[in-house]
């Protein structure tokens, strides 16, 4: 048995397959629209300057608004420094919520943060070697040395000398 249009003849697999392939393909467009509306929208940025530190610098971390509430920076032997991480109790001094501030200045001289070692938690200098380090905003700081969807992060090379 055949389903006819003029100048055309299908039989009834023909329209089978033709209906389920443009079932298939519409169900794959409507699930990618779907994935496209539940994806947080990355609204925040982060920039840091100046991208070379040495000793006497001062980093500059610029944050659009609204961003992520903890920061945290991997140093070049994947040690994360916790700057402010409400959750392990490391808090920066502000002079207001961390998520509404857009600009952080630090003294790399004087920049001491939390960090894990051994299995304790212990407190020392940020900038300990020369070598790249990496900036981190996030809501979860659990992960981000190994690149958590959920952050925003920026790249730093420290250069343990001072530069002319």
């Amino acid at each position: 048995m055949s389903i006819s249009e003029p100048g055309l003849k299908f039989d009834k697999f023909t329209v089978f397959v033709i209906g389920f392939l443009v079932s298939v393909y519409s169900y794959g467009v409507a699930c990618e629209e779907l994935a496209v509306v539940k994806q947080p929208a990355k609204t925040a940025n982060i920039y840091v300057s100046p991208t070379n530190l040495s000793p006497g610098d001062q980093l500059v971390i610029k944050m659009s608004l609204p961003h992520p509430g903890n920061l945290a920076i991997v140093g070049p032997d994947g040690t994360v420094y916790y700057l402010h991480d409400p959750g392990s109790k490391v808090f920066m001094q502000l002079t207001r919520d961390f998520s509404e501030i857009k600009t952080v200045k630090l003294n790399i001289n004087e920049l001491i943060a939390a960090y894990w070692a051994d299995g304790e938690k212990k407190h020392g200098p940020v900038f300990r070697m020369p070598g790249k380090y990496r900036v981190f905003i996030a809501d979860n700081l659990e992960g981000v040395e190994h690149g958590e969807v959920n952050s925003l992060s920026a790249e730093i090379n420290f250069i343990n000398k001072r530069v002319k």
